[in-house]
């Protein structure tokens, strides 16, 4: 059983997926999760369903469990049907490597 931390963490999960299906725009395709969110397997593929039909999503995570062999079996199928462009696992510092780079790219956008 999951202890009390990590079942929030999975609520919060499945709340976000939730709110993405509902009221991300069409044109999203790029997801960035980095804290306070995992996703159990059968959330993750409900999300993913009902994205179907959009445009693939490239999506990027520290919660490296999305590598897990049967998380990766699920990616994989939704990678096949077009649904995710692509997955990424990385480190916290490389995330903070993305927001600096994304920073000075729109800061110096003219």
């Amino acid at each position: 059983d999951a202890r009390p931390e990590e079942k929030q963490l999975l609520e919060n999960g499945k709340e976000l997926l939730k709110i993405l299906i509902r009221s991300a725009p069409t044109s999203l395709r790029e997801i960035r999760f980095i804290c306070h969110v995992k996703f159990s397997l059968e959330t993750l593929e409900e999300f993913l369903e009902k994205w179907r039909g959009r445009p693939a999503l490239s999506i990027l995570t520290l919660d490296c469990i999305l590598g897990e062999k049967k998380y990766k079996k699920l990616i994989n199928k939704y990678k096949n049907n077009g649904v995710i462009k692509n997955l990424k696992c990385v480190s916290f510092v490389n995330v903070i490597v993305f927001k600096i780079f994304d920073d000075y790219i729109f800061e110096n956008v003219e």
